[in-house]
């Protein structure tokens, strides 16, 4: 086998497995999501009721209300993207960028509230934001 030659392995389907630096590099970019959303989870629920003074029952909904959210949205947005052409960004770049720059402002928001709001007014404000 000569130097250069690459052998790739392939799967019971045909199809080439990936490298291990492919693998690393995908786990990788999900690091910085992952470790904002550890962040928030293991936080918020103690942020809402100890520093804000929301009962665990209003967090509790909040976060349920999150997750039902994004059982919704996730699936719109992947249809959304597959279907948007745009020569400057591409598929996904764009969403990408909005997503970003939605998450700078929320957690700026979210970590910065007055306890001194009224009760209703911080349920709707944590309910936009995470």
């Amino acid at each position: 086998m000569a130097k250069n030659q690459v052998t790739e392995s392939f799967n019971s389907a045909g199809n080439p497995l990936l490298k291990d630096r492919h693998i690393w590099g995908f786990g990788f970019g999900n690091f910085g999501y992952g470790a904002l959303f550890q962040i928030i989870a293991y936080y918020f629920v103690f942020y809402g009721t100890a520093v804000l003074g929301l009962s665990g029952t209003m967090v509790g909904l909040i976060v349920g209300i999150s997750v039902f959210w994004d059982a919704i949205s996730d699936p719109i947005m992947g249809y959304l993207s597959d279907f948007t052409v745009n020569k400057r960004f591409g598929r996904r770049h764009l969403y990408l960028w909005i997503g970003c720059l939605t998450m700078v402002i929320s957690n700026l928001v979210l970590w910065n509230l007055s306890s001194d709001l009224p009760q209703w007014q911080l349920a709707i404000i944590l309910a936009i934001t995470l």
